[in-house]
């Protein structure tokens, strides 16, 4: 989770890459679409040019027991606004694999 971690606070789509197996799921304001991880980085990358980080937050993390995944909660600040962030990993292989990124932008208060 450190990775990740840091990779959000960066900004950092090329960090991600090497937890993404051979596609990810990304859902960015209820589009959500399939790709390759070229693709998916390429995706992130497009989407932190436009909304530049200033820090990540993670908030709550657990298993899914169904399929002994995990899955970690947080909130992206951005100089836009802010983002709740859905990570859904699996293992596979002996490591976790990144299988589903969802970005959606967080209700003003």
């Amino acid at each position: 989770m450190n990775e990740i971690d840091r990779a959000m606070k960066e900004g950092d789509a090329g960090m991600l890459v090497q937890y993404f197996g051979s596609s990810v799921d990304i859902m960015i304001n209820n589009a959500q679409s399939t790709y390759s991880p070229a693709q998916a980085e390429m995706v992130l990358r497009k989407f932190f040019t436009k909304n530049s980080v200033r820090n990540f937050e993670l908030e709550n993390s657990g298993k899914v027991n169904s399929s002994n995944g995990v899955f970690w909660v947080g909130t992206l600040l951005t100089v836009k606004g802010s983002f709740k962030v859905f990570f859904y990993l699996k293992p596979k292989d002996n490591k976790l694999i990144l299988q589903r990124i969802s970005l959606s932008e967080a209700q003003k208060q």
